[in-house]
């Protein structure tokens, strides 16, 4: 493997497509997180029912607690110093540390780091070094420690992979649309082989539409945005690029010189498989789910209703008692009042808060 742009764009095709199916699983629990429960075709029958869609979100319940949880134990790094002579470095790393933390917001990365793996079952950070082209009185350059989570729809990872540190890959992707003012900014003079809303990787995922709807048209004018593919990887010779590149253009190809890190991409899978896959902690949970809905559904159909079993002969019409018998103030006239029976769904309703624990009963343990 090389760091020519057919290899950039064939590795990305064989790394989507062995995860695809990955991709689409997260997709769906990250769905459920957000509340969006249901098709706009249900949403849409729920509406002429006069039903609100209504949900009983037990995957963010969940994920928030365990957040909340790993943050109060795992929050910070404390350097320890394993001899004497060791203690004042330590307290200068520690004061990096944390200064870094600081800077970055971590406290707020951090956690989306850690809904990450719990949702999708990747977890990705960014960490750099960045000039920050000020010098200090002794000439020295002033460099910048950058470091920010990932989203796990953006990546693209080496299925030959089977490492959870990912620390065995060649390659790693990240795709994302970008404004035209920064690939102006960046790549002076570039813009002009590239096409604005091209999904040049012909993936869905990475469609404008799937997460930003219609191009950004204003009253005035369109405000462009470039698909750029950010690509990191290993060559035959054992060098490591840093590309970046949309459809046919190599925009920019760096070597990387880090020492004490592979790549600036971490990358951390919460489960062990021996398929080609990742999945977060809600695999097991996301039928529970959909039960759990449904049974609110049918609760709030069934609350205040009743069934009529009408014996034959006891109305003359029974489309016009059907009609009646649903207003809420209706006199009903009918021919044998003993062939009318009327019947609460009390039974179904308690049938389905029972299906509502043991879905519940499921997800704790």
């Amino acid at each position: 493997m090389q760091a020519t742009i057919e290899d950039l764009r064939d590795t990305f095709k064989i790394g989507y497509e062995a995860f695809e199916a990955s991709r689409l699983e997260a997709d769906f629990v990250w769905d459920l997180y957000h509340n969006r429960h249901y098709t706009e075709e249900q949403l849409n029958i729920l509406a002429n029912r006069g039903q609100p869609a209504e949900t009983f979100n037990v995957i963010k319940m969940f994920a928030r607690m365990l957040v909340g949880y790993y943050s109060t134990l795992v929050n910070t790094v404390v350097i320890s110093p394993t001899n004497y002579r060791d203690v004042d470095v330590a307290s200068i790393l520690n004061d990096t540390v944390n200064d870094v933390f600081v800077q970055n917001r971590f406290d707020i990365e951090g956690d989306e780091i850690k809904l990450g793996g719990l949702v999708s079952g990747l977890m990705c950070a960014y960490v750099n070094v960045n000039s920050t082209k000020v010098k200090d009185q002794f000439g020295r350059p002033l460099n910048k420690v950058i470091t920010h989570h990932i989203p796990d729809n953006e990546l693209v990872l080496d299925p030959m992979s089977t490492q959870d540190d990912y620390s065995d890959a060649d390659f790693l992707h990240r795709f994302k649309w970008v404004r035209d003012s920064v690939v102006k900014k960046r790549w002076p003079g570039k813009i002009k082989e590239l096409v604005a809303y091209y999904n040049s990787v012909n993936v869905s995922a990475a469609e404008f539409r799937f997460n930003y709807g219609e191009p950004f048209t204003g009253y005035f004018r369109q405000f462009d945005n470039y698909l750029i593919i950010h690509t990191v990887l290993e060559d035959d010779e054992g060098k490591r690029w840093s590309c970046f590149w949309s459809g046919d253009v190599l925009l920019e190809k760096k070597e990387i010189t880090l020492k004490e890190a592979r790549w600036p991409y971490r990358v951390q899978k919460l489960h062990s498989s021996n398929k080609t896959e990742f999945y977060g902690i809600f695999r097991e949970v996301a039928e529970s789910q959909k039960a759990l809905n449904q049974a609110v559904l049918k609760i709030q159909l069934m609350v205040n209703s009743e069934k009529a079993f009408i014996q034959k002969g006891a109305v003359d019409d029974i489309d016009t008692f059907t009609n009646s018998f649903n207003r809420v103030n209706a006199v009903i006239e009918v021919n044998d009042l003993k062939g009318v029976k009327i019947e609460q769904l009390s039974r179904e309703v308690l049938d389905q808060y029972t299906i509502i624990d043991k879905s519940l009963d499921r997800i704790q343990r």
